[in-house]
This record gives structure tokens, sequence and C-alpha cells, in this order.
């Protein structure tokens, strides 16, 4: 998978296991405050306890929980394997969902409570997703609760990076796979160039041209390298429904001359940075990528849309480019 090991180290920190201690407060990283809402709240559900499930092998409850929840249907019986994995695994965070969303089990806010606060987070999140689940006390309107919908911390913006980056790779695999079965043999090999092009310009672009600096670094990565992949399948799917909206190909040469001018500007930068800067050999390298992969695009485009002008192409691609550049 292209997001497999920084998703690896991102689930890794959600240390979202049983814990030994009630409430899991080994992230917290301060004192605790016994007479904060969130506290009292989570000690008047610490006694409840659900019944056990049948046994199941170690899986990846995360994985599998977003995987059912993506699908068109998914039946009871599949939503209590889930709840076996989660079981299992010591997953609280899963478990959290399925008891808050009725999944698979009767909706029950206040077991769905007593699992959050079993699971590992930073203060301000344990706090924020105990009043979140107060909201879904029954009588109160419906609305589907998920752990990353109140992450405060760098490390849980990871995991939920992750779990999104995931979630969208499963959409653009099976977009890709109905493209590539339809093309004739030149559109399909120049089609697999251009992939592997976008995906080799999302790894350098998210890994070389993200700060170091801070917990939220793994999630940053992640973000940046689905953003570019998101923006190939996006624009594909547009030219496959015949939408151009594209600059009129001049455009192209000031666009060109802009990405020179903000690319030299990159390069007076230091070129040993701190954590929080990014080296101009980093950008030249990821530059490097990203022509490969505009040359790809623009070889794929003249098979598939011989109608689009490849300088009106090129335009578009350097925009992009160029506001990249812009936030480093």
């Amino acid at each position: 998978m292209r997001f497999a090991l920084l998703a690896m180290l991102a689930l890794s920190m959600c240390g979202a296991a049983l814990a030994q201690s009630y409430p899991n407060t080994d992230n917290f990283g301060v004192e605790v405050d016994r007479n904060s809402d969130w506290y009292q709240a989570c000690m008047r559900v610490e006694k409840l306890a659900p019944p056990p499930a049948e046994a199941a092998a170690k899986c990846d409850a995360s994985g599998v929980y977003y995987s059912k929840l993506d699908q068109a249907v998914t039946s009871g019986a599949e939503w209590a394997a889930v709840r076996s994995c989660a079981l299992v695994s010591g997953d609280t965070a899963v478990l959290s969902m399925l008891y808050a969303n009725g999944l698979g089990v009767p909706r029950d806010t206040a077991i769905a409570t007593n699992y959050v606060c079993r699971t590992g987070a930073a203060v301000a999140e344990m706090d924020a997703r105990v009043r979140h689940l107060a909201t879904l006390a029954p009588g109160a309107p419906y609305a589907r609760y998920d752990h990353c919908d109140d992450i405060t911390s760098g490390m849980m913006g990871g995991v939920c990076a992750a779990i999104a980056a995931r979630r969208a790779e499963r959409v653009e695999t099976a977009f890709y796979t109905r493209l590539r079965a339809g093309l004739p043999p030149a559109q399909a090999a120049a089609f697999d160039r251009l992939r592997k092009a976008n995906q080799a310009f999302a790894k350098a672009h998210g890994e070389q041209e993200t700060a170091r600096g801070g917990s939220g670094y793994a999630g940053f990565v992640i973000d940046a390298q689905a953003r570019e992949t998101e923006w190939l399948r996006e624009h594909l799917a547009a030219f496959e429904k015949g939408v151009f909206s594209l600059p009129p190909p001049s455009q192209f040469a000031i666009d060109d001359a802009e990405l020179n001018r903000v690319f030299g500007e990159r390069m007076k930068a230091k070129a040993e940075p701190d954590d929080f800067d990014v080296a101009p050999a980093a950008i030249r390298s990821t530059q490097r990528s990203w022509l490969i992969y505009r040359d790809a695009w623009v070889a794929f485009a003249a098979l598939r849309y011989p109608q689009l002008p490849a300088d009106s192409l090129k335009a578009l691609l350097t925009q992009w480019r160029i506001k990249q550049l812009g936030k480093i």
C-alpha cells in the first residue's frame, strides 16, 4: 500500500489498546484534574461491562471498521465480526464508535463513553470526546460519531491522516482499475507511467518538502501525499467526462517564468536548515520528480485526450506546483 509505512507509524502511536488504569491518562503529560467534567463523566460509567464476543484472531480493527463503513451495505453479522476483532485486539477507539453509532450492537453512548475513557489521548481530546458523546445521548438528534472528530494533538493528527489516506486509496484503486480496463495498450502503458510518476512525486513532496519539526510530522506527510494523488484522480475523472477547465496555452510561458522565480527564491534558503525549514537540496530533488511527473501527464494526455493542448495542461500543473512551493 502507498501509505503503509507512514500509516503503521501513525497508528502505532494511537495507544488504543485497553489500559491498565482508568481513565487512560498515559498520554496526558499533565496532572489530572479529578474534578473536571470529563473525569467525572468517565467515573460514572466506569463499571459498565458490555457482553463478551466470540473469540477471533488478532486483526486490524481500525482497518476493518472503516472498510465496512465505506461499503454500500454492511450486514449486522459483519459489524459483529468487527466488534469481535476490536475486543480481541483491545481497540477501544473502534469499540467506542461501534457503540456510539449502534453498528452491530444497540446504540449505547454510556458504553461508548467507557471505551473513550480507556483510549489513549491528549487531555483536550479526552475532554472533547466525552463532551461529544454527551450530545449524542438518548433523545438527541442522531449524528455519526468518529474517533477523529475531536483531535487536538499532532500524534492523533498522524493517526487520523493515515485512516483518511487508506480510505481514499480504496476509492482511487477502484477508479483506476475501471479506467485502465478500458484503455488500449499504448494508452495503458502511458497511464502506468503516469501513475508511477505521480506516486514517486507524491512521496518526494510529502517526505522531502515537509518540515520535520513537531509531533504532527507524520500526519503532514500523509496529508501532502494524499492531496497529490487525489489531485490526479480528480482531474482524470473530470477529463474522462469531457470536462476540461484549463488555462489557455499562452498562460504556460507566464506560469513557467513564475515557477522559475519561486523555485529560485527557495534555492536561496540556508543549505542546512533547522527542523522547521526545508533544505534547498530537498526541494531541488523533488522538483526533478515533478518534471518527470509533468512530462508523463503530457504524454498520457496526448494519447487519451488529443483535444487538450499540451501547454494548457502544463500551465495547470505548473500553477499547482507554484502553490506547493509557496507553502514551504
